[in-house]
Formats: structure tokens, sequence, C-alpha cells
């Protein structure tokens, strides 16, 4: 796989690949090409454009999204939640930094290992041996609908 970038003056291209040992080749359009490291490559970006570039798997909060923030008898405040985050203007922002942290880490568990009723997870596994054979998804889903045992919440 590879990247044209094109030029905005000419119609050159520079053409960005993966080269071996985890090099990325980059092709000009006069000239030997050049092998550069991906760190290079990257810390490059990240200077000469001004923005930060993060794991695929990071989680990346966009500041719009973080609630306003008044003060209150001396607290500032998170406004608009239902349950609103308040610290005394003197605390240590570390502190507070560190409770969003360990709130973000608590919420992606929980996202991943949703709970599940048990006596759920018995009643369709019966619904299924019952209806076990060699049958496609569909014509499965369709079976465990019809019972009316099973339900499909929206996501």
């Amino acid at each position: 796989m590879s990247t044209k970038i094109k030029s905005i003056y000419t119609e050159r291209t520079v053409v960005i690949s993966r080269a071996v040992l985890g090099h990325i080749n980059v092709a000009l359009p006069v000239g030997p090409d050049v092998n550069v490291s991906h760190s290079d490559l990257i810390a490059a970006v990240e200077t000469e454009c001004h923005v930060r570039l993060v794991p695929a798997d990071a989680i990346v909060i966009d500041r719009a999204d973080l609630a306003p923030v008044s003060i209150v008898d001396g607290r500032a405040v998170a406004d608009g939640a239902s349950d609103p985050y308040s610290a005394s203007l003197v605390a240590n922002p570390n502190w507070a930094w560190q409770y969003a942290l360990n709130a973000i880490a608590v919420s992606e568990y929980l996202r991943a290992h949703l709970p599940v009723d048990e006596a759920d997870v018995e009643t369709l596994a019966q619904i299924i041996r019952q209806h076990d054979g060699d049958v496609s998804a569909s014509v499965m889903a369709r079976r465990l609908l019809a019972t009316g045992k099973v339900t499909v919440k929206p996501s």
C-alpha cells in the first residue's frame, strides 16, 4: 500500500510506502528514493504540521466535548452533568486528572464487559438447543425472535 502526495505547484507527486524492516520509502519525483524511519517521519509531520499523532487505539477527547466550567462558592464545577463534578479552586489539578482517567478506565471496561443476566443466558441457550441444527444465522435469528422470548434492543 502506498500514498501519493500531489505537489501544490506542479503535477509531480511524492509516493510514500512501507519499506522493509519497518522503514518508510519516500519516492521523490527526481533522484533516488529515500528510506526514513517510521519515528522520524512521524516526528517530522508532528513538528512541521503542528499536530500530535496518536496510536490507533488511543482515546481522544475533543476539548469541545468537555463541559463548561463555572465557579460556584469557591469551587470549579463542570456544568451540565447529571452528577456534576466539582473541585476546590486550590485542589491539585493532577488529582482531578487522575480521577478523570479512572472514570474513563471504568467506562471503557463497562463498554467492553456489558453485564449479562445469567438467567437470560440460560433461557436463550435452551431456545437455541430446541432449534439447533444446520441452519443459517438468519434462520436462527428469525426462529429466536418468533419465540417471543428474545428481543433486540436498539443500540
